[in-house]
């Protein structure tokens, strides 16, 4: 076999172009070959150009994977896979040229085998290199995940914060942890696979390099109890135990919250500032010389993992997944977990039903119930758990059990009161959503709506779900879908409610955005001036609505091209303006308006009035949408100026906030268009900025609208995908 995965390719395809030369020149090249020979010639050049095709996709991967041991065993499966064909493709022309058989075309069972043969062979080639693109295309989103944290780490001053985090004592905050529930005297068993968890991980060793190993299995096979279990062991061991729920991304943001404000106090947290929060935990494990182990239980995506996985020098990651494939880079390795065989499962069962009712040959009830139950850990426990509570025997217990699984209770019925919670809860979060659970809630409430009591139904809660999801549908671009849901939502209103009702002056105002979107711009100015009157009179006691009013309109002006009008307004609204968002969304506004105005110079003075707001303010600030919008614009202005070296840092930095904040996919394309041309820009780096151009491209494409015309790769296409008040 040859050194590497590329000498190989040099025989195979040195290999198939011989063949091919023998296809091609026929007689001259083997001396008289008949065409039905050429015809063999010619099906195993197509089977030799299938594999090269698959092994240079696997030298391809290979060339991007770092931890070759991921690869390795499927990289040898290929390559022997290629040598065994090879061998028995010559084995087969060898018996045709001695005359052991006739013609290979003319002898079926001799041409069969060597099918069969090839078909394996190619069989498990591909499956092998399926493997190897699995893990190359995790290596890769890996990489990436872990540059954009780095650059939000530059760009959001995390430095600094270092300091901060240095400055609190140790022993102040150490040794910490953050386990969910008290350890388990009860866990039983799993000797074999503590040993293998402590064999390969070493948090107690702040010298060595990050180990990590991950925990795979059905759900209910005891794989968080072996966890805990772990983390208790080696408690007194360790400065400190982290445990990271990870069912959704919230629960991932909640936990790190739990960890930075509770366990390390870190002075720069904040209860509710949880993507903050989540950077200041993994600076501190990736600065402090402290034993550490991190715990993600219930991963279900890989993203967590490379959202959150710790670029760290030492320390220890210990994961919990039901998915094989999760168990992969960045993680070291896997360990399978299996239930109790049938002895195991009986012995652990008894165990855990201490308080059952004992009885003569409870033993084999035992190992009944462990075999109907699999072996399962969580089965069995709650099953003991009834026992227990029943007091009864294994074999009484058995017999109730089926009696009452026969009968199951009625499903709770919806009520208003619930409905309203949900759409309530939508609209509490629907501006700070970067767990995108909007959507959820708001389908949950409408099906709670429809299952209600006909005469029970509240019209103004459902024009309330109806404006929600227009409000929704505004940020993903989807401005028909969130006109007519708007359009119903307020005409429930204007029946229901007094004609200067703030709700309806809102109305006018979003359904004036979702028109303005599809750049009916006459149509959207004239709503939005219905609503400004409403705000005339009572409805506009509360001065941010006006404030926001002004911003809206302001925009609407100026994208008709009536810049005195939108300049009026939004001079103001931000003489009005008084918390720090409100102050650098204004002069983000005022930018745009310049660049539009063709000021360039202007423009570039708001964007830095804006960054100075940004950068003085709270981190909360640094690190939100708006931060992400200001180096977008900060980046466009650069571009217009010629100032290469600013561009492509601000590009960078609004696709890396951006994706990490989870912006609209709109406006994350818009961020990904302008890095692609701040980077072309730049003469030495045209590759990275065709590869940002496909990357906006791909982003349209998984748009609910579409995209628009993917071929159309103007500004202006771009500005199309992002809801008015980003314009």
């Amino acid at each position: 076999m040859m050194e590497n995965p590329v000498d190989t390719s040099m025989m195979w395809g040195l290999l198939f172009l011989i063949f091919k030369a023998c296809t091609l020149l026929g007689p001259l090249a083997l001396g008289g070959v008949n065409r039905s020979q050429a015809s063999t010639l010619s099906r195993i050049t197509k089977w030799l150009d299938n594999i090269g095709h698959k092994l240079r996709v696997s030298n391809d991967c290979s060339a991007g994977i770092t931890d070759v041991d991921k690869v390795k065993g499927d990289t040898v499966e290929v390559h022997k896979e290629i040598v065994i064909l090879w061998l028995n493709i010559i084995m087969t022309l060898r018996k045709e040229e001695r005359g052991k058989s006739n013609d290979i075309d003319r002898d079926q069972s001799a041409w069969e085998s060597l099918s069969k043969i090839y078909n394996d062979a190619y069989q498990t080639i591909d499956e092998a290199v399926r493997r190897i693109e699995k893990v190359a295309e995790m290596a890769e989103r890996q990489a990436h995940a872990m540059k954009e944290m780095t650059l939000l780490q530059h760009y959001l001053s995390m430095e600094s914060m270092s300091k901060i985090i240095l400055g609190v004592r140790e022993e102040d905050t150490l040794p910490c942890n953050t386990l969910p529930v008290a350890e388990n005297v009860c866990f039983f068993g799993r000797h074999a696979i503590m040993k293998q968890i402590d064999n390969h991980l070493t948090p107690t060793d702040t010298n060595s390099r990050l180990s990590s190993i991950a925990l795979y299995g059905l759900g209910g096979i005891g794989k968080t109890q072996i966890a805990l279990a772990y983390a208790y062991q080696k408690l007194n061991d360790l400065d400190a135990v982290f445990w990271i729920s990870a069912e959704d991304a919230y629960s991932v943001q909640l936990s790190f919250s739990r960890v930075a404000v509770d366990a390390l106090k870190l002075p720069a947290a904040h209860a509710h500032a949880h993507q903050e929060n989540m950077l200041l935990v993994r600076n501190w494990l990736q600065t402090i010389p402290a034993k550490w182990l991190l715990t993600f239980d219930n991963v279900d995506s890989c993203e967590v993992v490379d959202n959150y996985w710790p670029n760290a020098k030492h320390g220890a990651v210990l994961v919990i997944t039901r998915d094989e494939v999760i168990a992969t880079l960045p993680i070291d390795t896997g360990i399978e977990i299996n239930g109790f065989d049938v002895n195991e499962a009986a012995d652990f069962f008894l165990q855990m039903a201490s308080k059952r009712c004992q009885a003569k040959d409870e033993r084999n009830a035992a190992l009944r119930v462990a075999g109907e139950l699999g072996g399962l850990p969580l089965a069995l426990n709650q099953m003991a758990a009834l026992i227990n509570a029943r007091k009864c025997t294994i074999a009484d217990f058995e017999v109730m059990n089926y009696e009452n699984s026969q009968s199951k209770p009625e499903p709770l019925a919806p009520t208003m009161n619930f409905v309203n919670l949900l759409a309530n809860a939508a609209n509490a979060i629907h501006d700070n959503d970067t767990t995108n659970v909007v959507p959820g809630l708001l389908e949950c409430a409408t099906s709670a709506f429809l299952e209600c009591v006909e005469e029970d139904r509240d019209e103004l809660i459902w024009a309330f779900i109806q404006s929600m999801k227009a409000m929704y549908h505004l940020t993903t671009s989807e401005f028909s879908r969130s006109e007519g849901e708007m359009t119903e939502g307020l005409e429930i209103r204007q029946r229901l409610l007094a004609p200067d009702d703030l709700l309806i002056s809102l109305g006018y105002s979003w359904l004036g955005m979702a028109v303005g979107g599809q750049e009916r711009y006459e149509e959207g100015l004239d709503l939005l001036l219905k609503a400004g009157r409403i705000l005339e009179g009572p409805a506009g006691d509360i001065p941010t609505r006006k404030l926001v009013w002004r911003y809206n309109t302001s925009r609407n002006y100026y994208c008709m091209g009536r810049y005195d009008e939108a300049e009026k307004l939004l001079s103001a609204a931000l003489e009005k303006a008084n918390s720090w968002y409100q102050r650098a969304y204004g002069h983000l506004t005022f930018a745009s308006l310049r660049m539009r105005m063709g000021r360039i110079a202007d423009a570039k003075t708001h964007v830095d009035a804006a960054k100075d707001i940004l950068e003085t303010s709270e981190i909360s600030a640094r690190f939100s949408w708006v931060s992400s919008y200001c180096a977008y614009r900060a980046g466009v202005v650069a571009i217009a100026q010629g100032r290469v070296v600013d561009a492509i840092e601000e590009t960078e930095k609004a696709v890396a906030i951006g994706r990490y904040v989870k912006v609209p996919t709109g406006i994350l394309s818009r961020c990904t268009h302008a890095l692609s041309k701040a980077l072309a820009m730049e003469p030495s780096r045209q590759g990275e900025a065709e590869r940002q151009r496909i990357e906006a491209r791909r982003l349209r494409m998984q748009m609910p609208c579409g995209g628009g015309d993917l071929d159309d790769e103007s500004d202006e296409a771009f500005e199309r995908l992002v809801k008015m008040d980003h314009r």
